[in-house]
């Protein structure tokens, strides 16, 4: 599933209740924006939906040296390739974080993971929602700057299974902040491999192809954001009855895939 080294792995498990966290933060920081919208019935709802957090493993530069003794010297299949201009300070740490949800049915929403982020060892993290339902008990988020608007965005996998669900460590020659890049790679990958729709396409559909193996994180993402939007135009575009609207609609499809065949141009 998640192959963090077992040498990473806290020695003793650090739980915290998600509302007193909260409440502790809004109390030292009460015109935060997140403290505000703690405070909404928006807010109080995403708070009820988690019962508490889980400090499950901490990685390291001293880790990845360490594993790098065990692996091969093989570049990691789904992770950028090693960068001499990288350094490990740009992320100290990074940690995995499991969220024990209260129902079968609940959801995660991404400004509790950003309230999370605001204690420093957690800014870099990668988190796992764990739920009491048999089927699919396990949702993966991380965080990353979204290259369209330059603010940090959380991605997010599918609901999964234990066996859908893996990410892997590959610390030969990389530093944590490669190490991180190929965790965002790998929960975008497992996004886009469960939620492909099975439907054939039509002549407006997107054609969207899995994510390179070695090419600039910025643009696959992009990449994937405009993918993700041109998809959404089109579903739009066509429940739209007026023609007004549709044609406008369309005409934003085609500046959004005029962009993307660029960007993949650019990056082939």
């Amino acid at each position: 599933m998640l192959h963090f080294p077992e040498s990473s792995k806290v020695s003793l498990e650090q739980t915290m209740p998600l509302a007193s966290f909260a409440q502790q933060f809004t109390q030292y920081y009460p015109e935060h924006a997140i403290s505000r919208w703690l405070q909404q019935p928006d807010g109080q709802k995403a708070l009820q939906e988690i019962e508490r957090v889980s400090w499950i493993h901490k990685l390291t530069p001293e880790h990845l040296a360490e594993l790098g003794e065990k692996t091969t010297t093989a570049p990691a299949p789904d992770t950028p390739p090693a960068s001499s201009e990288a350094e490990d300070e740009n992320i100290p740490v990074i940690c995995l974080m499991e969220l024990k949800l209260n129902y079968a049915d609940s959801i995660v929403k991404p400004k509790i993971l950003e309230l999370l982020g605001t204690r420093g060892p957690m800014r870099y993290s990668l988190f796992v929602a764990r739920r009491s339902n048999p089927d699919k008990p396990l949702q993966a988020w991380i965080r990353y700057v979204n290259p369209s608007t330059q603010k940090d965005t959380y991605c997010s996998t599918p609901w999964l299974s234990e066996a859908e669900l893996e990410a892997r460590i590959y610390p030969q020659g990389h530093s944590l902040k490669e190490v991180y890049d190929g965790l965002v790679r790998q929960i975008l990958g497992l996004e886009h491999k469960h939620e492909q729709p099975p439907t054939a396409r039509t002549d407006e559909s997107t054609d969207t192809k899995p994510l390179p193996k070695h090419r600039d994180l910025h643009i696959d993402l992009r990449i994937t954001d405009l993918e993700s939007k041109i998809a959404q135009l089109e579903k739009k575009c066509r429940k739209e009855v007026q023609l007004n609207k549709k044609f406008a609609i369309r005409d934003k499809i085609r500046a959004l895939k005029a962009e993307l065949q660029d960007l993949r141009a650019s990056a082939e």
